[in-house]
């Protein structure tokens, strides 16, 4: 995703930069993870998961649905924002 905004704003962008990404919705995160095998986002979900498992009754609160909250529990955690570094007109988000 942050390749899709980056590309969206690459002509405004001419040096190097701290691009700052803000979701504003309290239910969705944003994070940065390593892409370098296409299992690794698989691993990080099911990890996530398990930790912050979808429609638990113990989620049930008055004025909130047992749908939600999980989304909500996630975006507590990972947050909404992100600084991401921008070295000569890319991404700097490097490999290891």
């Amino acid at each position: 995703m942050i390749g899709e905004v980056f590309n969206q704003l690459k002509a405004e962008i001419n040096q190097n930069r701290l691009l700052h990404l803000l979701i504003k919705h309290f239910s969705t995160n944003l994070i940065i993870n390593e892409n370098a095998v296409s299992y690794c986002a698989l691993r990080l979900e099911t990890k996530i998961n398990k930790k912050v498992p979808e429609n638990m009754t113990y989620y049930s609160r008055n004025h909130e649905d047992i749908e939600g909250m999980y989304a909500y529990i996630k975006a507590n955690l990972f947050g909404n924002n992100l600084a991401v570094l921008i070295i000569e007109n890319n991404v700097g988000l490097g490999m290891w």
